[in-house]
C-alpha cells in the first residue's frame, strides 16, 4: 500500500478455462474439485494467484483504466493426501501477487513515464528490506525450465526470486508478461507482474519480542552537586 498499490480481492473458485485464457498450467492431480460445479468458471479452488490478477486487468484495461497497481493476498490450495477424520489433506499455501500497468505516477499528469522491469523489481526489494531479508534473496534470470514452467512470463525480461538459507527455496518470479500473452489481452502497452510464496517470506522474518522494563519510580538525576558547610 505504502507503494501505491490498490488491493483487490477474487474468488477462489476458478475454472479451467481460467488457466487456459491466460497460459497457465495446473495440476490435476493435487487439484481440488468441486463435486457438484453451479458454473464452468467455479470448477475447483486456484493453485495460483496470477490468473485472477490478469483476468481483474483485462477487466479494468477494456473499462478505459489503464494505469494502476493492483496486489492480493490470497491462497493457493494443494491436495497432498487423503484426507480423514484429523487431516483435510489439503495444504494452503498464502500467495502475494501483484500487477503493475501503464504510467508510474499516473497522478502526475506531467510525468508519463512508462513502469519497467527494475521498477516492479524496486517494489520488492523494498518489501524485502523491510522485512530485513534484503541479502537473503537472489533474483535469477529465466533458466529453460523456468520458461517451460511460467510460459506466460517473458523469457528474457523476467526473474525467478530465490531465498538463501538452509534450503535454497524457490518464492516466485517477476517480469513482463510474454508477447504473445499480451497480443491475445490486445494490450497496447506493457504489463508488468508478480507471485511470491508469502508463507515462506513469513516464516523466514525473525521474530524477536519486546522487553519492558518498569517505570523507575523516582525522577533520574542528570547532575549531583554536594557540598560540605559547616
Amino acid at each position: 500500500i505504502g507503494s501505491g498499490f490498490d488491493e483487490i480481492v477474487t474468488p477462489s473458485l476458478v475454472g479451467e478455462n481460467l488457466y487456459k485464457e491466460f497460459m497457465h498450467k495446473y495440476d490435476y492431480e493435487t487439484s481440488l474439485r468441486v463435486k457438484n460445479p453451479q458454473s464452468e468458471d467455479a470448477t475447483m479452488l486456484r493453485q495460483a494467484v496470477m490468473p485472477s490478477i490478469l483476468n481483474v486487468v483485462k477487466y479494468n484495461f477494456d473499462n478505459g483504466q489503464k494505469n494502476f497497481r493492483m496486489y492480493e493476498v490470497a491462497k493457493a490450495y494443494f491436495v497432498k493426501s487423503q484426507a480423514d477424520e484429523d487431516n483435510s489433506g489439503v495444504e494452503e499455501q498464502r500467495r502475494l501477487a501483484g500487477a503493475v500497468f501503464g504510467s508510474i505516477n499516473n497522478e502526475l499528469w506531467r510525468d508519463k513515464t512508462p513502469v519497467d522491469f527494475y521498477s516492479v523489481k524496486g517494489v520488492l526489494e523494498n518489501l524485502f528490506e523491510q522485512l530485513n531479508l534484503t541479502k537473503r534473496i537472489v533474483f535469477a534470470p529465466f533458466d529453460e525450465n523456468d520458461s517451460k514452467t511460467y510460459e506466460f512470463m517473458h523469457p528474457a525480461q523476467s526473474a525467478k526470486i530465490s531465498l538463501m538459507g538452509k534450503n535454497f527455496t524457490t518464492l516466485g518470479y517477476v517480469g513482463k508478461i510474454h508477447p504473445i500473452l499480451k497480443d491475445d489481452m490486445k494490450f497496447n502497452q506493457d504489463l508488468f507482474v508478480f507471485e511470491l510464496n508469502l508463507q515462506a517470506i513469513l516464516d523466514a522474518v525473525s521474530q524477536s519480542t519486546v522487553k519492558y522494563k518498569k517505570l523507575p519510580v523516582s525522577l533520574p538525576v542528570t547532575r549531583d552537586i554536594a557540598f560540605a558547610l559547616d
